[in-house]
């Protein structure tokens, strides 16, 4: 099972698990579907990526945060798919947690900064003598003195 699927089992009881992976499915069922469990994965794991352009990292809290979240929705939306208020929460998660976590991520990034207390154009060198042994088959240079 995938890191993100560990997660969300370690942190949701097994019955209520049961109940999301096997909804519409035998009552007598006491084993999590981990088929659909992973699906659900598979599902949020796409939802970091687009529109974001974020790859889901087991190794930060944040993003295991959101992940678990949206998988229990994904779940939820996989069982009552046609229920308008399961809908509206996964389209909320997407927009707001995964719009928090893109921020978050940005401002992650390494800015770019310098410690020099002016910053100077060189001047362009027009010299290109220094490149003629390395344009092969020029042709020979003329002489400019008369």
């Amino acid at each position: 099972m995938s890191t993100l699927g560990d997660a969300v089992t370690a942190r949701y009881n097994n019955d209520e698990l049961v109940s999301l992976t096997r909804s519409g499915a035998n009552t007598s069922e006491t084993t999590i579907n981990t088929t659909r469990l992973e699906l659900a994965v598979d599902d949020v794991s796409a939802a970091f990526l687009t529109p974001h352009g974020i790859t889901f990292d087991s190794t930060d809290a944040q993003h295991l945060e959101v992940g678990v979240e949206g998988v229990i929705l994904r779940l939820k939306l996989y069982g009552k798919g046609m229920d308008r208020q399961v809908r509206a929460d996964w389209k909320l998660w997407k927009k707001e947690d995964l719009d928090r976590l893109a921020m978050y991520e940005q401002r992650r990034r390494i800015q770019p900064k310098t410690s020099s207390p002016t910053i100077a154009n060189t001047p362009e060198r027009l010299d290109q003598t220094r490149f003629d042994d390395m344009v092969p088959d020029r042709p020979p240079k003329r002489s400019t003195s008369t």
